[in-house]
């Protein structure tokens, strides 16, 4: 490893397209932070009777404890030699935070800071926290459109609301038949072709986005599964604010895209924004005429769900543009919000 280490601080391009590129001969995933990473966490993969790691396999593993996923970060860590504890903790712990445990989404914290790592010469003070967080975002995004562009978006994210967080199989395939609708909003409301509730929920459990949590229970593995499908079933910014791009961002805006839209959770894209610690996404959105104090169907607002790792410009912006929309006059009305009895979990 030590080698290879010193192969990407030399630059060699060959060596490093190796190791974050996929290559024919591996399984899928880039080299190393499967060396450095999910690989080395003793009995996950055999307990879950995976004798490969691959990206569909991934998908199918639970949830690791904050210990575990320390332990793969330390490992990690020890491969590139960092040193320094403090920095490690500190990472650790939002490596944790970001991945919520979930081993796919370890797997892409460790592949953009792996990223990162290389182009700060293995020194892990001078990595680029918001470019390791908008990368990290941006390969969720790209892993959760895979897994949900099959499905039909609408009706799958009004079934998750109108179960809730967890639900018996019979619950699920009940919610399937009595939210399916052939009239409305065309094929994203409609049970697919050739298709029935039981095989749309076995559909829905084959990509990963219901599990089986206990005895009979299924739900979603991680809140940013089901908060992604809310904003997908949402509207276009909703969707691309998750993803970090403020270009898109601006390019919707500009084509007439509603900063003030909601989705099945009553959130604008500017809860989004704020939620992720998109500082610069928000000011887009207010400048576009966002409401900074909007509220979601559980009462909050944007400022009220600014993560540990939102900058203070962000805290600023958004505590400015409040206390300016409410000194200037309204004209008209908010958007109505849609009443649901149940939100599928307690994230953002």
């Amino acid at each position: 490893m030590s080698n290879l280490q010193i192969a990407v601080l030399t630059g060699n391009e060959k060596i490093r397209k190796i190791l974050f590129n996929r290559i024919p001969l591996d399984h899928g995933l880039p080299l190393l932070p499967v060396l450095a990473g999910l690989a080395n966490l003793g009995g996950l993969l055999a307990n879950a009777g995976i004798s490969r790691l691959s990206v569909d396999a991934v998908h199918t593993l639970g949830r690791l404890s904050r210990d575990e996923t320390r332990l793969s970060a330390d490992r990690f860590f020890d491969y590139f030699g960092t040193s320094s504890s403090e920095l490690r903790n500190t990472w650790s712990e939002n490596i944790f935070g970001h991945s919520e445990g979930w081993p796919v989404h370890l797997h892409h914290c460790f592949r953009a800071l792996s990223a990162s790592l290389a182009d700060a010469g293995l020194r892990l003070e001078a990595v680029d926290g918001g470019a390791f967080r908008r990368e990290e975002a941006r390969m969720r995004s790209a892993y959760y459109d895979a897994r949900t562009n099959s499905l039909p978006i609408q009706l799958v994210a009004r079934v998750l609301d109108s179960v809730g967080p967890t639900g018996r199989r019979d619950q699920y395939e009940d919610a399937i038949d009595s939210e399916h609708d052939a009239r409305r909003g065309g094929r994203a409301f409609r049970i697919p072709d050739g298709m029935d509730a039981e095989k749309l929920f076995e559909r829905i459990v084959g990509k990963g986005i219901l599990q089986l949590a206990e005895y009979d229970q299924y739900g979603t593995p991680v809140p940013s599964l089901g908060s992604y499908i809310a904003a997908k079933a949402g509207s276009v910014l909703h969707l691309i604010a998750l993803d970090g791009n403020s270009d898109s961002v601006k390019l919707a805006l500009v084509r007439g895209e509603d900063p003030n839209a909601i989705d099945i959770r009553g959130r604008t894209p500017l809860h989004i924004a704020a939620g992720c610690g998109w500082a610069d996404i928000a000011e887009m959105l207010l400048e576009a005429g966002a409401d900074p104090d909007a509220s979601d169907l559980k009462g909050r607002r944007p400022i009220e769900l600014l993560p540990n790792h939102a900058n203070a410009r962000l805290r600023e912006i958004l505590t400015s543009a409040s206390a300016r929309d409410r000194s200037s006059p309204r004209l008209g009305n908010s958007p109505p919000i849609p009443t649901h009895d149940n939100d599928p979990s307690p994230e953002q």
